[in-house]
């Protein structure tokens, strides 16, 4: 029977405690950015959330550069946003301010965090967008992050059957996503491909029925473990019940 074997940090590994440093410098200096850059009493609230605000038990719980700093913004108002960062030089500006922070804190970066900015606003527009549960995120800047709302457990459900199913088209295509990218050209695919699969332990999870909180609260360390066939024991000798 399969059972997956999971890295443990060691010396081959970059320092996480160095990784972490620099992750939170990128944060702050993103905020020092957006803050910079556009009117405060616009802002609900700024966050961080997924893997780079999680514990990291190993290796697969931050990889640097492939890794998303995942930084929410979200305004009052839904005609805020474009008013504030939805221009070219809005945007760059933004960037090098970013860059520049970032530089100044970390004299000798291990890595660059990869920051993805997204604009909650023009998300709950976009998609079906579910919240993130509000232990699993930092509120960076203004008010709290809303609690989530996960009571028709079902409805969720389908939102992640949906993405999984669009996932797997996409999956169904790679080769030709993959043929002609030599060199660093692959990097596009790539990150076509980490945001898509990153994704899909939590699902698995919640289509076990693990609780919805509890499946978008772990990190990958502990997915992994939990969709295993074998479970670990926790902490008081009971295994975890995937099913939960």
């Amino acid at each position: 029977m399969f059972r997956p074997v999971l890295p443990e940090w060691d010396s081959s590994y970059p320092d996480p405690v160095r990784l972490r440093r620099e992750v939170d410098a990128m944060v702050d200096s993103f905020v020092e950015a957006l803050l910079g850059e556009m009117p405060n009493e616009a802002i609900q609230g700024i966050y961080l959330k997924g893997s780079a605000h999680k514990e990291w038990d190993s290796p697969i719980d931050y990889v640097p550069e492939i890794s998303d700093v995942d930084i929410h913004i979200q305004f009052y108002s839904d005609e805020s946003w474009p008013k504030s960062i939805g221009t070219f030089a809005q945007a760059v500006n933004i960037q090098r301010a970013v860059e520049m922070s970032y530089l100044s804190k970390i004299r000798e970066p291990l890595h660059l965090p990869r920051p993805q900015l997204m604009v909650v606003n023009k998300l709950m527009k976009d998609i079906e967008f579910i919240h993130s549960p509000r232990s699993t995120v930092r509120t960076l800047y203004g008010e709290e992050y809303p609690i989530a709302d996960y009571s028709d457990k079902d409805q969720v459900k389908r939102v992640e059957c949906d993405r999984l199913l669009a996932d797997g088209a996409y999956m169904d295509g790679l080769a030709l996503h993959v043929i002609d990218r030599p060199g660093m050209y692959i990097r596009e695919t790539l990150r076509n491909l980490v945001w898509r699969v990153s994704p899909v332990g939590p699902r698995a999870l919640h289509l076990l029925e693990t609780d919805t909180e509890l499946a978008w609260s772990v990190n990958r360390t502990r997915v992994v473990s939990m969709l295993s066939p074998n479970p670990p024991k926790d902490t008081d000798g009971r295994r975890e019940d995937r099913r939960r």
